[in-house]
């Protein structure tokens, strides 16, 4: 999604190598620091602290929300719930793209947006 960051937070913490990794669909722009020259910009850059404390809060909730989506919903209502949420991104991405984003298959998507057209 536009303006979202990523990251293994806790790998990043504890200074790990993560088993997880990043597929961008769009151009992108990737940025990468280290755990010391983190600590060193918040120490230089007190207000900097603040800010990724916000970014890790949005992060937080979106996963929370995620979560929720996972165990309380259908697959149907996942579909449209995100469709509502991000439309530009849901017309702009490979089918089989958003499909598995979305623990769906192509197939599956398909239907659901005939669906939704009809």
């Amino acid at each position: 999604m536009e303006n979202w960051w990523i990251s293994d937070y806790q790998a990043f913490y504890k200074k790990k190598v993560t088993d997880a990794t990043i597929q961008a669909v769009e151009d992108s722009v990737v940025w990468s620091i280290s755990r010391e020259k983190y600590n060193a910009l918040l120490s230089d850059h007190p207000e900097m602290e603040s800010y990724f404390r916000q970014m890790y809060e949005i992060g937080y909730g979106a996963v929370i929300t995620r979560l929720k989506y996972l165990f309380n919903y259908s697959k149907e209502e996942i579909f449209y719930n995100f469709s509502e949420q991000f439309p530009y991104f849901v017309q702009r991405v490979p089918q089989y793209i958003l499909a598995t984003y979305l623990g769906l298959t192509p197939e599956y998507l398909s239907k659901l947006r005939a669906k939704r057209r009809s």
